[in-house]
């Protein structure tokens, strides 16, 4: 289990998808850090370009960091 800060539930900025991709993401990480936006788009029930948005934006919010391995494969991490 984990904890999700309360800072970012009631952040008025995120959209409730971003907020779910978060929480997700977040979850995940335990499990693996590689994700792809097919995988969290499925698991959080939102649309492809969808969860590039949401990703996109907890991003640029400095929330999560995402990098590319070599074989293309996106790893996230929370900042």
């Amino acid at each position: 289990m984990f904890n999700i800060s309360t800072a970012i539930l009631s952040d008025t900025t995120l959209s409730s998808s971003t907020k779910l991709v978060y929480v997700y993401v977040v979850g995940s990480i335990s499990r693996t850090s590689q994700l792809s936006y097919e995988t969290i788009a499925k698991a959080t029930g939102i649309t492809r370009m969808s969860a590039i948005r949401c990703t996109q934006h907890l991003i640029d919010a400095g929330m999560l960091e995402r990098t590319k391995d070599s074989k293309g494969w996106l790893h996230y991490s929370v900042v």
